[in-house]
Order: C-alpha cells, then structure tokens, then sequence
C-alpha cells in the first residue's frame, strides 16, 4: 500500500450563535404530559432509526 497523503487541515469551524433560553412551559397534568412526551420521543427515535435503514434498503436492492 503506498503511504496516504497528509490531510489538508479543517478550517476552524465557525462558533455557534447561543440559543435563546426557551419560554418556561405552563405546567400541565403530569400524566398527560408524560404521555404525550413518551410519543414525541418515540417518534423522533423512530425516524432517526428508521429513516437510514430504509435508505440502505432502497440503494443497495439487488437487480
């Protein structure tokens, strides 16, 4: 194998704008809360999970 060539260094990366503190939620019914968290949580490991798995299946079908 020949030796690789020695990477360009990465330009420093530009510092990020601080987030705006978030409004302070009005307090709801813990259950209901809880619930509705649980589903928004799942939904989003959900997609995050499923989303590459489902490209990797469509790109690489065999003919």
């Amino acid at each position: 194998m020949k030796p690789m060539k020695p990477m360009k260094p990465m330009k420093p990366m530009k510092p990020m704008k601080p987030m705006k503190p978030m409004k302070p939620m009005k307090p709801m019914k813990p259950r209901a809360h809880a619930l509705g968290y649980d589903v928004i949580q799942a939904f989003f490991a959900a997609r995050l999970v499923w989303r590459p798995i489902d490209y990797h299946i469509a790109d690489n079908r065999p003919e």
